[in-house]
């Protein structure tokens, strides 16, 4: 790992996560604060002192550069690198989830968490010996023979 990207981890505060009061104040209430911030900001410039470049360390810079040979071959720097947008949830999730939208999350896209949160549900209800079927139309869980 670069030092830019430790620098850039480091940058970040945690995500803490709040609990909703509810009746039973169980952690199936508890719910996670998101940030709603999706802006990549640029990190310094690092010098590695030499005591850290004779342990292999090295430092990379966000240009890269064009070998002579590809350049002339007609491969030119494309423009500054556009930073990836993090999809922002628009409805929360409030635990624990019904059926239906342990169903409707196995359909979100694979970046979603409600996605990821519906399949570790699919895999809790298979370590009971459970899944979830539809039956006349209706989704219910159905125990494993």
């Amino acid at each position: 790992m670069d030092v830019s990207a430790q620098n850039s981890t480091k940058t970040q505060p945690p995500v803490q996560p709040s609990v909703t009061a509810g009746s039973s104040g169980t952690k199936e209430r508890e719910g996670i604060a998101i940030s709603q911030t999706s802006e990549i900001q640029a990190v310094p410039e690092v010098s590695v002192p030499p005591e850290v470049e004779k342990a292999g360390v090295k430092a990379y810079t966000e240009k890269v550069e064009i070998p002579q040979v590809a350049q002339k071959l007609g491969v030119q720097p494309s423009a500054q690198s556009i930073p990836v947008s993090i999809p922002t949830q628009s409805v929360p999730v409030v635990l624990p989830l019904s059926d239906d939208q342990v169903v409707r999350g196995l359909h979100q896209p694979i970046l979603s968490a409600l996605r990821w949160l519906s399949e570790w549900c699919i895999k809790q209800l298979k370590k009971a010996h459970m899944t979830i079927k539809f039956v006349h139309g209706k989704i219910m869980r159905v125990p494993i023979k």
